[in-house]
């Protein structure tokens, strides 16, 4: 449980964890990449009609949508 002192602290909390959890932590579903390194890779295969990296995404059969 969190207490705020106002809005702003709990949007500025929400937006820092946001932040961590996309760019910093590693996704075990996306084998162990960040959801933004994920989105690089499948912007990345997209533009160049390859698959993602078979080390990553193929792996585990995961596909960009």
């Amino acid at each position: 449980m969190e207490i705020f002192d106002s809005v702003r602290d709990a949007q500025a909390l929400t937006a820092t964890w946001r932040d961590d959890y996309n760019t910093q932590r590693p996704h075990s579903s996306l084998d162990y990449l960040t959801p933004v390194e994920f989105a690089a890779a499948c912007a990345a295969s997209t533009s160049a009609k390859a698959s993602v990296p078979a080390a990553h995404a193929g792996s585990l059969g995961l596909t960009c949508s």
